[in-house]
């Protein structure tokens, strides 16, 4: 890898088979966190990704997750909220996905035009496992697809034609009867 500055920790590395993406601490307290992305094979031309970066800086500007397909990324940034980027139009090609009501976290594509991600609403609500249809980012459908009992995390970690692999958090019982 060749920047014009030296990394002190790469996080959230993913790759497509057409770019390449990253979140960057440039200094050791992670003051200064860079979102990084290049096309596959043109590793002296690394870009920042800026989008947000008015409002997320230092360690915040980590993108939480990542998941890729060829351009696009999707991930959760410290907003707690699902971001999507088509890398080869870097910012202009971003916008969020998850609803304005709720916190978004552990987003995975199943497709070019559909994410799933955990969804727990801004009050603190059930957690659920959402499909985002994303063909018209105007005009976002939303499917729930799993409801979880109130203050229990649930994540997708990997998807298929058929399945969503979701990972639910399990309370001991002897340890809920002593709450």
């Amino acid at each position: 890898l060749k920047f014009t500055e030296t990394p002190t920790e790469l996080v959230d590395v993913r790759a497509s088979e057409t770019y390449l993406f990253m979140s960057a601490h440039f200094k050791v307290d992670a003051s200064d966190m860079r979102l990084l992305y290049t096309k596959t094979g043109e590793w002296g031309k690394w870009k920042e990704l800026t989008y947000k970066k008015d409002t997320l800086y230092g360690s915040q500007r980590r993108a939480g997750y990542p998941s890729m397909i060829d351009s696009f990324v999707v991930y959760f940034d410290y907003d707690i909220q699902v971001q999507f980027c088509d890398l080869s139009k870097g910012d202009a090609g971003c916008f969020k996905v998850s609803r304005s009501d709720e916190y978004g976290r552990y987003p995975i594509f199943k497709d070019k035009n559909t994410v799933i991600y955990s969804s727990q609403a801004t009050t603190g609500d059930k957690s659920k496992i959402v499909i985002a249809d994303i063909t018209d980012k105007q005009n976002i459908k939303y499917t729930t697809i799993y409801e979880g009992s109130e203050n229990v995390a649930l994540g997708s970690y990997a998807v298929n034609d058929k399945y969503v692999l979701i990972k639910r958090r399990y309370s001991d019982p002897k340890d809920v009867e002593e709450e």
